[in-house]
Order: structure tokens, then C-alpha cells, then sequence
């Protein structure tokens, strides 16, 4: 018998069992070449065969993270209800009837982690972008092999993932924080310099008034430059908001109250071109908060909101209500909020603009339409109320803040003594 050359190619790996095949083998052997003696031991085998391959499908059907088997061309050949659910499908059955191809984000992602699993062989805890059914991007950690034939091309994919968006959305939650932190110390150093600065300017102004008494031209020019320090004091308080370097003076507030008494104020600011509604709960219990204040986070999102709907006409919609929240940056699990939320029907926003939407001085309206300070002084003041501000907008479709604010511990104590 001739030996194989040590220079050949190298042996092909072992296949996996196949528990079919594996059976109907044991059953021919049986049957045609062992004794009778031997249908014991036959049956035990198959038996445990049996077992195991009902334990491991019960493994594999139960296990909270996505299994899957695929082939290198995307067809889903099996998976479990978890991989199902994590892409928005009703069952296994009905993923397996779409292709990989269509879960990946962008042809170059398949690539990069086909590209990746033909050198490595085996991956662990890669993370990449796939796609949920309905569209939306999901962030995936996934685990896979890759098995291959004689000739080195790839055959199948093993693997499990699992949906890390949320923790990526948290992430980048918490590096958004830490920016504005930092942004909000220079904001603070840079104001309170700017502010020493221009009380000297208002002072000898005032002083240059006075001694002009008796040449009103050259008077009107010193309380021009009076009238410039107070706008420039007026966007030193901006910073200071953003900031939260300014003390707020908290009191029970029903902001069911202070949206009706601003209501005409809301509409002389927004004009005749653009409809306001207000659609209150009479149930939300009050916060604690700087009523002041409050009126000028307002005021600052009708700003906003008209500039954001322009020339045309539109509309903008004030809703307050209650709702139990799990805010991770607030450090309480499940804590009673009031919310207060502003709509418009404006123009929208893409990603990129709502990431950097509260930094100072952001603005994305023409050269002198506007300061940018307006909604950081609103993320500034919510802040040191110990609220919360969210937006949800898209472009074309409008844009939606919503106010967090804690409800009071008096509220919730009534109401719990009314359940």
C-alpha cells in the first residue's frame, strides 16, 4: 500500500457528526452485518443519540443570545428565537426565509467581517452594524466560525450575537454628558471674566453720561455703549445657564399653570402663520423648580420652533402629562416624572445637527439671525432643575423636546394615599 508524500496536501478536517447519517448507519450495520446479540447496545446508542441531540436543541432554542448557521452566500439555514427577535422577526420560520445580505447595514460590513472570518477563522466578540427589519441600525456583538472545505473556501457560518445598541446608545449618551461638562467649565470661567470686564465698560459709561449732560449728541453715543453691556450681560446670564453656575430658586410649580399664563405671550411670539395647541393633563402632579427660569426654557423653545417652521405656516403643540421613567444618568430606577413637551412642524434635523444641538454657540441659522445659546441655556436650566431633556426629530419631519422633570415627593405621597 502506497504512503501518502509527506508534501501532499494536508488531511481535510473532520466533518461534525451528522445524527441522521450517523443513524441510519448504526441501523444498516444492524441489519446486515452484526448478530442479533448486538441490537442492545444498538438501541442504547441511538437512544443516546437521541438525547443528546434533544439536549442541545433545547440549548440552542432557549439560549438568550442569536444562534444562527448560515452558508458563505447569506442563505439563513437555522436559528433560534433570539436571533428572530433581535432582527424583529415573529419566528425562526420566517427569518429563514430572508437573507443575511439584507441584515447587513452596508455591503462593506459583509465584507469586512466575511474578510475577517477567511483570515481568523474564529471571532470573538466582534461588534458591527447590522440592520433591523424595519430599517433601524441595531449594533451587534457577534461571536461566529467559520467552517471550510479541502480546498479552503468557506462553507459555513456558526455563530451568536447579541443587541448591544442600547448599551452603545448609553455610551455615547455618557460621552455627550462629559463634552457638555467640559464645554460647560470653560462656558463658566469665560463668562465670569467677561463679566468683570464689562462692569468696568458699564461704569465708566454711566460716568461718560453724566459728564456729557450738557452735549446730548455726544451723551446718546455713551448710553449706546450702556445699552450694549446690558445685551452683553444678557448673554453672559445665557452662559452662566448652560453652565449651571446660576443659582436656581426652586418653588412648587404646576406647569399646567405656567403654559396657560404664557399661552398669549406664545402666541405673539410665534405670529399668525403658526397654530398653537396645548393638550394638558389635569392629572400631573408639580415639580420643584425655578419658576423664571421655566418661563425662559419656554420661551426658548417657541423661539425655536418658529424659526424652525419658517415664513410658512404651521403648527406647534404643548403637552404635559406623567410617566414612570428609567433614566440611567440619573442614578434612580423607575422614578415618577412630569413631562413637558413641545412640537413643531418645522423643517426637522438630521443626526449630525441633533448631536451637537445644545453646545453654545451652535446654531445653525444664517450669520446674525441668532447667538446659538438659546437651546444650551434650555439644556443648562433643565440641568440644574435635575431634569432631563430629550429631542427626536428627523429631516422633513419636524422636531419633539421633551422636558423630564422628578415629580415632587409631596405629589407622589398623595398620590400614593389616593390608590
Amino acid at each position: 500500500m502506497k504512503k501518502p508524500s509527506e508534501d501532499g496536501p494536508p488531511p481535510a478536517p473532520l466533518a461534525p457528526p451528522d445524527p441522521d447519517n450517523l443513524r441510519q448507519r448504526l441501523i444498516g450495520l444492524g441489519e446486515h452485518s452484526i448478530r442479533k446479540s448486538h441490537y442492545p447496545q444498538l438501541q442504547e446508542r441511538l437512544a443516546e443519540l437521541e438525547r443528546s441531540e434533544a439536549r442541545y436543541r433545547r440549548l440552542f432554542e432557549n439560549s438568550p443570545a442569536g444562534h444562527f448557521v448560515s452558508d458563505a452566500d447569506g442563505a439563513l439555514l437555522d436559528c433560534n428565537p433570539a436571533f428572530a427577535r433581535t432582527f424583529g422577526f415573529e419566528s425562526p420560520a420566517e427569518a429563514r426565509r430572508i437573507s443575511l445580505i439584507d441584515l447587513y447595514l452596508a455591503p462593506a460590513d459583509r465584507d469586512r467581517f466575511l474578510g475577517l472570518l477567511r483570515e481568523k477563522r474564529l471571532l470573538t466578540h466582534h461588534e458591527m452594524p447590522m440592520r433591523h427589519r424595519d430599517g433601524r441600525p441595531l449594533w451587534v456583538q457577534i461571536n461566529a466560525e467559520g467552517r471550510f472545505d479541502a480546498e479552503g473556501r468557506l462553507t459555513r457560518i456558526y455563530g451568536f450575537l447579541s443587541d448591544h445598541t442600547q448599551r452603545r446608545e448609553m455610551e455615547a449618551q455618557f460621552r455627550q454628558a462629559q463634552k457638555m461638562e467640559a464645554v460647560g467649565r470653560l462656558a463658566a470661567s469665560v463668562a465670569h471674566d467677561f463679566n468683570n470686564m464689562m462692569t468696568a465698560v458699564k461704569g465708566y459709561a454711566e460716568l461718560l453720561t453724566l459728564k456729557l449732560a450738557d452735549a446730548p449728541d455726544l451723551a446718546e453715543y455713551a448710553r449706546q455703549i450702556v445699552e450694549a453691556v446690558r445685551r452683553a450681560t444678557g448673554l453672559i446670564s445665557q452662559l452662566l445657564a448652560f453652565s449651571r453656575r446660576q443659582t436656581p430658586h426652586p418653588t412648587l410649580l404646576n406647569l399646567n399653570r405656567l403654559v396657560t399664563d404664557m399661552a398669549d405671550m406664545f402666541r405673539q411670539v410665534l405670529g399668525r402663520s403658526i397654530a398653537l395647541e396645548t393638550r394638558l393633563d389635569p392629572s400631573i402632579g408639580r415639580v420643584m423648580a425655578d419658576p423664571g427660569q421655566m418661563e425662559q426654557v419656554l420661551m426658548n423653545l417657541m423661539v425655536n420652533a418658529r424659526d424652525a417652521i419658517g415664513a410658512g405656516s404651521g403648527r406647534v403643540r404643548v403637552r404635559t402629562g406623567g410617566m414612570i421613567a428609567d433614566i440611567p444618568e440619573s442614578g434612580k430606577n423607575d422614578r415618577r416624572y412630569v413631562f413637558l413637551q413641545v412640537r413643531d412642524s418645522g423643517a426637522g434635523m438630521d443626526a449630525r445637527t441633533q448631536a451637537r444641538l445644545f453646545e453654545p454657540f451652535f446654531t445653525t441659522k444664517q450669520k446674525g439671525k441668532g447667538t446659538g445659546l438659546g437651546l444650551s441655556t434650555v439644556y443648562g436650566i433643565i440641568k440644574s432643575n435635575k431634569g432631563h431633556i430629550r429631542v427626536r426629530s428627523r429631516p422633513g419631519a419636524g422636531a419633539t423636546f421633551t422636558i423630564l422633570l422628578p415629580e415632587t415627593t409631596r405629589t407622589a405621597e398623595v398620590r400614593a394615599k389616593n390608590r
